[in-house]
């Protein structure tokens, strides 16, 4: 019974609603024509708005989508019990570990900020040095770390400006 209430004043509270934008539409100081062209932008502007909205939502959504994605693989790799002479390991411990040795290094210490980023046991160092001997300093103690496969040097040596 009370869900009927609940409905027939929902009903009545649409109607009375209805009725004033009527009312309103036809006392407005509006030809009919303005009133409908007038209509006609809010409307496109709600709808404009609305597909904004929803492209941000699936973007966001997108997005949380990704990030749960990555927490997932990593509690799988946490969980992931080693096979016989293999041990995890972990792709931001080896990062750190490279970051930490290139600026202990004597020969790289000096260098602006390289970026080193680990996946799967593989190093991706970018960033701009000086030198091809710094460059390739780099690579030699990514290199060292006895939990790096691999690593793909993408730094670049900066051009030296000829003097003038």
């Amino acid at each position: 019974m009370r869900e009927r209430n609940l409905s027939r004043s929902l009903f009545r509270a649409l109607l009375l609603f209805a009725a004033g934008v009527a009312v309103g539409i036809l006392t407005a100081p509006k030809t009919g024509r303005g009133a409908r062209a007038w209509l006609g932008q809010k409307a496109d502007h709600t709808r404009s708005t609305a597909m904004n909205l929803t492209d941000r939502l699936r973007a966001e959504a997108k997005y949380q989508q990704g990030k749960m994605t990555g927490r997932m693989h990593k509690m799988e790799q946490l969980t992931l019990v080693p096979g016989e002479g293999e041990a995890y390991v972990d792709d931001d411990q080896i990062t750190q570990r490279v970051r930490t040795k290139i600026g202990e290094n004597p020969r790289t210490r000096h260098m602006p900020r390289i970026n080193v980023d680990t996946a799967d046991r593989i190093v991706t160092l970018r960033g701009r040095v000086q030198a091809e001997a710094e460059r390739q300093a780099l690579e030699d103690i990514a290199l060292a770390d006895p939990d790096v496969q691999e690593v793909v040097n993408k730094v670049t040596v900066a051009r030296r400006r000829a003097a003038s």
